[in-house]
């Protein structure tokens, strides 16, 4: 378990650093639309057969890290249940839970973007990376790692 929060940790970092990079080397990208994509992307993620094998409940918990925060605006959902992000000490002792290590983009194009999502009970890790065509986000490939 604490391979993959070290793992998650170095990753938050990596995405961070890249992420302000970009916004300081005058490459402008609206917020508002980064996040409405960002949203879409976990929301189609959230309800794949992709995510279900890795997390079989409709009451998805997310905890809170970097990338997702409870004061976050976006409107996560599987199937007609809202997401829920807890802090860690809201999380109770062998609660299943999963946590967002990773999205990495471009947030000036927003056309590829590669998410990893680790599942607290199982120890497995989704790797996912998506596309963004005419018709919204597909998933374009994906692999499931055993921690």
């Amino acid at each position: 378990m604490h391979k993959i929060i070290e793992r998650i940790l170095l990753l938050m970092l990596a995405v961070n650093l890249d992420v302000s990079a970009q916004t300081f080397n005058g490459q402008p990208y609206d917020l508002k639309i980064f996040n409405k994509e960002k949203e879409n992307v976990l929301n189609m993620i959230l309800n794949s057969t992709q995510f279900d094998s890795i997390y079989n409940s409709k009451r998805v918990v997310f905890i809170e890290n970097e990338l997702l925060t409870k004061t976050s605006l976006l409107k996560l959902k599987k199937g007609k249940c809202k997401v829920k992000i807890k802090r860690k000490n809201e999380i109770k002792p062998n609660e299943e839970y999963v946590a967002l290590g990773d999205f990495t983009c471009d947030p000036s194009k927003m056309t590829h973007v590669r998410v990893q999502i680790s599942n607290s009970i199982k120890h497995v890790m989704l790797n996912i990376s998506t596309d963004k065509l005419d018709n919204g986000w597909k998933i374009s490939n994906h692999i499931i790692m055993q921690d």
